[in-house]
């Protein structure tokens, strides 16, 4: 059984972050096989995406297997009102692309081309279906190879996203339960007494 929220909804950082990983294990595969036949390339000489997941910072650890897409959260960038009281927020967002390859040279054209695929994706797939997504600006790409036991590439893909009603300050209703507060109880009262008095005479 759902019920309606009883202070309005509330969107965070993990919701577009949640919703932006969804976006891309719908679409990626599609965006770049696309982008190999654009290449003139077969249309699944590049791989599919193996490891996917959501990082508090944009430094991957070694646990993800390339190709691996992982989406960073970075906060909002801005709150304006949009004239109702409603907070509609610019959440920014880092999708990282990490491949590999033996020669430096394809690891060079392969990182380009999963950043080129990630960006079109997500500036053209702006509906989300658990997220009002009003609008998407492309910030920056950058890549970059280096050389480890292979060649790895490294593709950031920087988007802000514009989400209305991340807080509604008038959605609250009036009869919400407050919770409880505790008090501290009375000291206990004593009753019915009774003193003895003892004298003592030397």
């Amino acid at each position: 059984m759902t019920t309606a929220p009883a202070f309005g909804r509330i969107i965070g950082a993990d919701d577009v972050a949640d919703a932006v990983l969804g976006q891309l294990q719908e679409w990626m595969t599609a965006y770049l096989a696309e982008k190999a036949r654009q290449a003139g390339l077969d249309a699944d000489t590049l791989p599919p995406i193996r490891s996917w997941d959501v990082l508090p910072t944009r430094t991957p650890g070694g646990e993800h297997e390339p190709p691996a897409c992982l989406v960073v959260p970075e906060g909002i960038r801005g709150v304006v009102d949009d004239g109702t009281g409603k907070l509609a927020g610019q959440f920014q967002v880092a999708v990282v692309l990490l491949v590999e390859s033996i020669e430096y040279h394809p690891a060079v054209r392969l990182i380009g081309r999963y950043t080129a695929a990630a960006a079109a994706l997500l500036v053209q797939q702006r509906h989300y279906p658990d997220l009002p997504v009003t609008a998407v600006t492309l910030q920056r790409v950058d890549w970059s190879v280096r050389r480890r036991n292979r060649h790895q590439g490294e593709g950031v893909v920087t988007v802000g996203l514009h989400v209305p009603g991340i807080v509604d300050p008038i959605a609250g209703p009036a009869d919400v339960p407050v919770p409880p507060t505790s008090t501290p109880a009375d000291p206990p009262i004593a009753t019915d007494v009774q003193v003895a008095v003892v004298h003592t005479f030397d």
